[in-house]
């Protein structure tokens, strides 16, 4: 028996080098296709001749996403039936947001870093990590809804170049959301065999069980909902303000469903916080579609990465002072008994 743990804990970590090597492969070729479309005295050029301050106003308009993101985050733990305050989730969130832009696991970084918190204030530790992972999905959720509505009030002839890749990159996502969201529809497809040959099947069926409880909780989770939307809402219009800075010019809502797409494209795991992936998207949508030029782009999204970036800071404060640790003794309520009948819920 203990070799045959050594041997699985082996593999995981032999499995887990090969992943890490292919993201760092993936993240290098898409850089490398970026950076062979670039003229470098263009990007000087075109960084020379942008408004200095609308891009600072767009780091302004910014603040409001990750204040909202904090009431997400009480919301879901509610579904869960883990009570904890608005200034401990906003805390929480912007330790999160640090970890996301600053260490190369990325995002993954920055959930471990909330769901070690949470764990530490409530006896329901499973509950609490499922939570972090129904807080991406409304995250996705939310990027693919502002895609559908960009591509619904787009000029076809703005996107003509690019409008199959669009909607089918649109389509797929929404698909995979609605296959997870609902159990109904995973007991009729039967996809779990294929799921489970996944890297990320763990993941996928823990959400998916997760979202039985979010049902008994339907007003909660649509407030969750709402407030995703609205802190996206504040973080397209901060990424379009900066565009506008940066010179690229067409339909608001073309480039709002060029930076949804280009956000849902990073939220894959295939590269460390959708380094050279987000770019190379949006370089792919903005320019065949007649937005801006290569230059412009990449000055837009290294825009993006250094708003995001600014807004993370806090969170270094919040994890270097220790504030973000709970209170000895502070456990979260118990789950309730809507809970326990969640499970019956799709029966």
């Amino acid at each position: 028996m203990p070799g045959n743990v050594n041997d699985r804990r082996e593999s995981r970590s032999h499995m887990s080098g090969v992943r890490n090597v292919a993201r760092v492969l993936v993240c290098a070729a898409a850089i490398a296709w970026v950076l062979r479309r670039l003229d470098w005295e263009e990007l000087s050029a075109a960084w020379d001749a942008s408004d200095k301050v609308w891009i600072g106003l767009a780091f302004l308009v910014f603040l409001p996403a990750p204040l909202m993101q904090a009431v997400r985050l009480v919301w879901i733990l509610r579904v869960q039936d883990i009570s904890i305050g608005y200034w401990v989730s906003l805390k929480l969130t912007f330790a999160g947001n640090f970890f996301n832009n600053f260490v190369p696991a990325g995002a993954v970084g920055g959930d471990f870093v909330k769901g070690y918190y949470i764990t530490q204030r409530t006896s329901h530790k499973t509950e609490a990590v499922t939570a972090l992972l129904i807080d991406r999905v409304f995250g996705l959720m939310s990027f693919i809804m502002f895609a559908l509505a960009g591509l619904i009030f787009v000029s076809r002839e703005q996107t003509r170049g690019v409008t199959p890749w669009l909607y089918g990159l649109a389509a797929a996502s929404a698909a995979a959301v609605v296959y997870v969201m609902s159990y109904r529809v995973r007991r009729v497809l039967r996809f779990e065999r294929l799921i489970d040959r996944l890297p990320f099947a763990e993941q996928f069926h823990r959400v998916a069980s997760a979202t039985v409880q979010m049902q008994a909780h339907r007003p909660i989770a649509l407030n969750a909902l709402g407030a995703t939307v609205l802190a996206h809402a504040f973080l397209f219009v901060s990424f379009t303000i900066a565009a506008a800075g940066l010179g690229i010019r067409g339909d608001v809502a073309g480039q709002v469903a060029f930076l949804a797409i280009s956000l849902v494209i990073a939220t894959v795991p295939v590269s460390p916080a959708g380094l050279g992936t987000m770019e190379a998207s949006m370089v792919y949508f903005f320019v065949n579609g007649g937005y801006g030029t290569t230059e412009q782009v990449l000055l837009l999204a290294l825009a993006m990465r250094a708003i995001q970036l600014f807004w993370a800071m806090p969170g270094a404060a919040a994890y270097l002072t220790g504030s973000c640790r709970p209170t000895a003794g502070v456990v979260a309520p118990a789950p309730t008994d809507r809970v326990q009948r969640a499970s019956n819920l799709d029966a």
